[in-house]
């Protein structure tokens, strides 16, 4: 382990700590009294948060897992997640954590280059979160990511407002850092207040109207069943059909189909498992006569739901399917008093149909006031520029 700074200021950090020793299957209790740590004796209330810089070995990650378990952490915080997405995305993925005597406080995993570190976070990742116990430890692992010695920190897909976000940005300030924040995307979600027929009549009347109108032409045309699977059982078959779905439509077309991408769909089968071994898979398939014509791959967890792909088969688009399935999973989600339907990704039309909130994602890009930062911001003007050049181009022709 390399230990890259010990902080300076006494947190009590003991109301939230995990403890690596004698951990089990299950979840260790909290522990705030007094006890030994690596031979040392630690008082847990009043130790001060040492952050080290560590390769993601089965016991981090168990102790990872544990207290995003404690502290309520998105299920694209854990490593879970991380892992599967760090192996199809080719990258050495490593975490930032925070510990008082033998206790885990805080991880920010981190992807490392020579002269560059990034949150390990892209358009996949609804969003990206560090998870900690309280402030402090957050803190401490931002002022570490500020003080790695590179030339540019990249903190991505992290939400606007957020502790994340605050703390990076304000550790990167103080360092000295030359910040360029800008908005990634607006992410849509429906807050789930109230009943789904106060929900339902808050849409325009039209709308009302045509999805009755939709949902008697599907009924006319055969026997419709809906099912979200939620166990590993038959899970590979049903994700085959899913994938098969998806890339009868237009990103298969476009190329841009999970199945299009061994890696990818490889990430998402391994996230699916893992999911569902957490009881948080959410995998939706509306069907005709037997058949398939829409599905939603999607996570549920802490009250959240959160639609990571969908797709419908383009034959049957007169019936409108994905449609359909869209009121379906929306009126489940009331009917089962969930607290947000998380759309995920860019604000695209069809979302804003039905979510009327967003939640801004935000990437922040970080220059060292260093000759290697200077020159790393000017190349990154230079890449925006022609991207955007590129596309202006590509519209005119």
């Amino acid at each position: 382990m390399q230990v890259l700074c010990q902080l300076s200021y006494s947190p009590e950090c003991g109301r939230n700590c995990i403890s690596r020793r004698g951990q089990s299957a299950g979840h260790d209790r909290l522990r705030t009294r007094r006890r030994r740590a690596d031979g040392i004796a630690v008082n847990i209330a009043t130790c001060a948060p040492v952050v080290a810089r560590q390769v993601i070995d089965g016991g981090l990650a168990a102790a990872w897992d544990d207290l995003a378990d404690r502290t309520g952490a998105a299920p694209f915080a854990r490593p879970g997640w991380l892992r599967p997405w760090a192996e199809a995305t080719g990258v050495r993925l490593e975490a930032l954590t925070a510990y008082c005597g033998d206790c885990l406080l805080g991880v920010l995993p981190v992807v490392w280059d020579r002269h560059r570190v990034r949150t390990p976070a892209d358009w996949h990742s609804p969003w990206f979160e560090a998870v900690v116990a309280d402030g402090t430890p957050l803190r401490a692992l931002a002022a570490a990511l500020a003080g790695a010695a590179r030339s540019r920190v990249t903190v991505d897909f992290v939400l606007a407002g957020e502790g994340t976000a605050r703390a990076a940005a304000d550790a990167l300030n103080a360092a000295g850092y030359r910040l360029r924040p800008r908005v990634r995307q607006e992410s849509p979600f429906v807050a789930v207040h109230g009943s789904w027929e106060h929900y339902l009549a808050s849409l325009p009347a039209r709308r009302r109207s045509d999805l009755r109108r939709r949902a008697r032409r599907l009924e006319e045309a055969g026997t419709v069943t809906w099912e979200v699977h939620e166990e590993a059982k038959g899970l590979p078959r049903l994700l085959e059909e899913a994938l098969a779905v998806e890339a009868a439509g237009w990103k298969g077309a476009a190329g841009t189909a999970i199945a299009s991408h061994p890696a990818m769909a490889r990430f998402y089968r391994e996230v699916a498992i893992w999911a569902a071994e957490r009881g948080w898979l959410r995998l939706a398939l509306l069907r005709l006569d037997g058949r398939a014509l829409a599905f939603d791959l999607a996570l549920e967890a802490q009250g959240r739901h959160f639609l990571l792909k969908t797709g419908y088969d383009p034959a049957f688009n007169a019936l409108s399917p994905g449609l359909l399935l869209r009121r379906h999973m929306l009126q489940r989600a009331f009917d089962l008093s969930l607290a947000s339907y998380e759309f995920c990704g860019a604000a695209e039309p069809w979302k804003l149909e039905w979510a009327q909130a967003t939640r801004p994602v935000l990437a922040i890009e970080a220059f060292a006031p260093t000759l290697g930062g200077s020159l790393a911001r000017a190349a990154a003007r230079a890449a925006r520029w022609a991207r955007v050049h590129l596309s202006r181009r590509r519209e005119r022709s």
